[in-house]
């Protein structure tokens, strides 16, 4: 082998996560939930080129998912409103998103139904970035039909809008490289920062 373009990576990843949830009916029209999702990460790796140490991220971090939704029925059952408050909390750097969300549904007879959603999502980067630029929220608004065509088949129609906000980008000035477009990439990326444009 051509040792002049030796490139050795080593990746370990782990995660450990727990759930609970607690529902309670009032009565036939009014149900409340709750819940929390914890997960602990970890992740370690190693990168080489030609026989020298390139980068060294060593990395475990918590993340906390609290939520709550309460679920309201009208009497004839027809139209059904859901509304949560959900959140995220990332240990590192003690970043933290509190995330509304509401779903409207309209049963116009039994076989056509309208369903109106809006809610406020988070991302964390991905865990290969060593300095964490900063939560990436979204905006999300919905607008989908269900026609139950027959008993066993349906088919569901939609409009869907969505703003991505508070997305990182380079520090290093603009090349275009932002959280918008990577999922993966070079160990020793580039630094990022909000600059208030990512959107």
């Amino acid at each position: 082998a051509d040792q002049q373009s030796f490139e050795w990576d080593e990746i370990e990843e782990k995660k450990w996560s727990g759930t609970a949830n607690l529902a309670h009916q009032f009565n036939a029209r009014n149900r409340l939930q709750a819940g929390a999702l914890v997960n602990r990460q970890f992740f370690k790796t190693d990168a080489a080129y030609q026989y020298q140490p390139q980068e060294h991220i060593d990395r475990s971090y918590w993340i906390y998912q609290p939520w709550i939704s309460y679920a309201w029925n009208s009497a004839a059952a027809n139209t059904q409103v859901q509304i949560g408050l959900h959140s995220l909390f990332f240990s590192d750097e003690n970043q933290r998103s509190i995330e509304p969300r509401i779903l409207i549904t309209q049963i116009l007879n039994p076989r056509h139904r309208l369903s109106l959603a809006a809610a406020k999502y988070s991302q964390i980067a991905s865990p290969w970035i060593r300095r964490q630029p900063g939560l990436t929220e979204a905006w999300q608004l919905s607008l989908r039909h269900t026609w139950n065509v027959a008993d066993v088949w349906s088919l569901r129609t939609g409009l869907y809008w969505q703003r991505i906000d508070k997305a990182a980008v380079s520090a290093a000035g603009p090349d275009g490289f932002s959280m918008l477009n990577v999922s993966e990439g070079p160990l020793a990326a580039p630094r990022f920062v909000y600059t208030g444009q990512g959107e």
